[in-house]
């Protein structure tokens, strides 16, 4: 209500304005290209305004003109975005269900439109793995990891590709640099196994450590994996060892009560030292 009131008595002003200089007496003289024109003030306003509408106009056309080529680019653009994202979802669903001549179809239609883009890269990385074609798996994967973006992604497969094929180093060395990156779950756990699976114990317990500060695994598992790798490696020591492998089956006993390995070796070597009540009361604890 407010703006048509506005619009009503701007409109009044403008008429009254008009009216006011068509009363008012005098000429407008022009000299141009030898010729001289005269007319009224209102005559002139209006011509005036109106040489202003037909520049202003004129500018318009051209910069339309002069804006179309790119806006043509656009809309191809978006038009291949469009047909590239709806392969994707194509490609993801035939994935899912299993169906690799779909999948690859769509993947090849992906690439085409979208190019390098991340989710186009991981339907053909996993179109490739759904294939068997583990060179074209690995080639993916590799190009990814040089784009940030999808770096992370792309150590986690080739990680799982390198243990497919039994290269643990490899597959050690992708988990690390992971680890390195972000607090990953997979990438921290696929470290502490490493290490364990060689009975490197002082580089196992430094792993956990890590993942608890950052906050991979909470205090409680951090104490119980210490207490496995404790009676681990208290297994791995000799006869000569014993005491040093009794202080580690007793530490992992007092941080995981319940882990049977643990206590049935500390009570077999206090048992080899006769102490049969201390190991009795261990033995029966577990068994409780």
């Amino acid at each position: 209500m407010i703006r048509a009131l506005m619009f009503i008595l701007i409109l009044g002003l403008i008429v009254l304005g008009l009216g006011w200089l068509a009363d008012q007496p005098g000429d407008v003289a022009v000299t141009f290209a030898g010729r001289h024109y005269e007319t009224s003030p209102l005559i002139a306003l209006l011509a005036l305004l109106f040489a202003a509408l037909a520049i202003a106009l004129a500018f318009i056309v051209i910069g339309y003109f002069l804006r179309l080529p790119r806006r043509l680019k656009i809309a191809a653009r978006a038009r291949r975005r469009r047909k590239g994202f709806d392969a994707l979802s194509r490609g993801m669903v035939a994935a899912s269900a299993g169906d690799v001549r779909s999948a690859q179809r769509a993947s090849a239609e992906a690439a085409k439109h979208l190019g390098y883009q991340p989710l186009a890269m991981l339907l053909e990385a996993q179109t490739a793995m759904l294939a068997g074609d583990r060179a074209a798996t690995q080639q993916t994967f590799a190009r990814m990891a040089q784009i940030p973006e999808t770096r992370v992604l792309a150590l986690r497969g080739l990680h799982l590709e390198a243990r497919r094929r039994g290269d643990m180093q490899a597959a050690h060395e992708y988990a690390e640099t992971a680890h390195r990156l972000a607090p990953l779950p997979w990438a921290g756990q696929a470290v502490l196994e490493h290490h364990a699976a060689r009975q490197d114990w002082a580089k196992s317990l430094e792993a956990i450590d890590a993942n608890l500060a950052r906050k991979i695994i909470d205090k409680a598992e951090a104490k119980r994996q210490r207490a496995v790798l404790k009676t681990a490696f208290a297994l791995e020591l000799g006869p000569a060892e014993s005491d040093e492998a009794l202080r580690l089956a007793s530490e992992a006993v007092a941080a995981a009560p319940d882990l049977t390995p643990a206590s049935v070796l500390t009570g077999r070597l206090l048992g080899r030292r006769g102490d049969v009540r201390k190991a009795s009361r261990v033995l029966e604890s577990a068994w409780r």
